[in-house]
């Protein structure tokens, strides 16, 4: 299949790359992007995991994707060399 490995290395270094820029987040921030978006949990479901109030997760999710959209919006992504990569394997 044409593609097939230059996907897969794709997705590796995507997946590479989110790790990464997770790190920069609070261990709350983790776990609440973790719950939200990785298991699909409602701001509802999620604030009765944690033992948070609704408003405190819609808060740290809030400044969790703001910490995430200002390191896309860098010249290079986490842990890489060059500018975001594109290109490169």
């Amino acid at each position: 299949m044409p593609g097939k490995d230059g996907d897969f290395a794709q997705r590796t270094v995507e997946g590479v790359w989110i790790r990464q820029a997770l790190a920069h987040l609070t261990q709350l921030q983790q776990t609440i992007v973790g719950l939200r978006f990785g298991s699909d949990l409602s701001i509802e479901e999620t604030a009765k995991v944690l033992g948070k109030s609704q408003g405190a997760v819609k808060a740290a999710q809030h400044a969790a994707i703001g910490a995430l959209r200002k390191l896309m919006e860098e010249p290079q992504r986490p842990g890489e060399a060059g500018s975001r990569g594109e290109g490169r394997m």
